[in-house]
């Protein structure tokens, strides 16, 4: 049975959060002026400050890939003497995995929009940033909903986890370690991180002199859909070994999350890319 109580209970901490992210924005004229006011700041050494953001994304991406390699049954999978052990590297796994590895793809794409301005804009910067990682987060979120969709029969039946949930559930508050709670739970949440990212680029659009035109905007938002599915699904595949062989996990390791890696470089572009042919025209 679907534990709905224990769901309703995280539901209430994800519906916090998300108002924290989206009020803000909204409905204080405060947020505007920040962003202009930051945009205003002149920014210097803009060429290291890239330099860095890039070695920081690369750094973590990199990481991650190294710690999936060691950690998945098709690559290698390392033995530990004890389950604390084991514990212990999942924790350091699954925030380089999921956590961080999604805030180096917005970083990427983020970067790279400012990247192709003349000045750094700080205020644009931050607006990016945060919609592009909420972006990456989703399609973190949208593995664990077919992780847990696959360990529970698609969610008709309870299906206990271990120590992955440990971080978890003092998160949100909940002693139930029923995948079919955790799948739903960040479903949830990831639909209320998509509604912080449109917000975010809605009112990015609104403060620029030159806006988007619908078919920029639909473009923009299908390319955006096909990233995030495919970063989803990708992460999904690494860390479910029972529905691929070693070629299939090692092509997506070593070669999709770089694809992935520029896709959201291209995605950082297109921003701009998008507002200059509008211009033109």
């Amino acid at each position: 049975m679907f534990p709905y109580a224990d769901y309703i209970h995280v539901l209430v901490v994800y519906l916090i959060i998300g108002l924290i992210l989206w009020l803000p924005p909204l409905i204080l004229p405060q947020w505007r002026s920040l962003v202009q006011f930051l945009n205003k700041k002149e920014t210097r050494h803009k060429k290291a400050i890239e330099i860095i953001l890039c070695i920081i994304s690369a750094g973590i991406i990199i990481t991650s890939i190294g710690l999936i390699s060691v950690f998945n049954d098709n690559i290698i999978r390392l033995q530990f003497e004890n389950i604390e052990d084991e514990a212990n590297f999942f924790t350091i796994f699954a925030g380089f995995t999921f956590i961080l590895m999604p805030l180096a793809m917005g970083i990427i794409a983020a970067t790279t929009y400012v990247h192709n301005l003349s000045q750094f804009k700080l205020g644009d910067f931050f607006v990016l940033l945060f919609a592009f990682c909420a972006l990456a987060m989703t399609g973190s979120f949208y593995h664990d909903v077919l992780w847990c969709g696959t360990a529970t029969d698609w969610y008709s039946r309870v299906n206990q986890g271990g120590y992955d949930f440990d971080v978890w559930t003092i998160v949100v508050g909940v002693t139930n370690r029923d995948y079919q709670l955790l799948g739903m739970s960040q479903g949830t949440l990831a639909i209320f991180l998509i509604i912080f990212a449109i917000i975010l680029l809605w009112k990015f659009n609104s403060m620029q002199e030159v806006k988007f035109t619908w078919k920029n905007k639909i473009k923009i938002i299908i390319t955006t859909l096909f990233i995030v599915i495919f970063f989803g699904f990708f992460l999904f595949i690494i860390d479910a070994a029972w529905v691929a062989d070693f070629n299939i996990t090692a092509h997506i390791l070593y070669l999709g999350f770089p694809l992935i890696a520029f896709l959201f470089h291209q995605l950082g572009k297109s921003i701009l890319v998008k507002q200059t042919s509008s211009e033109k025209i």
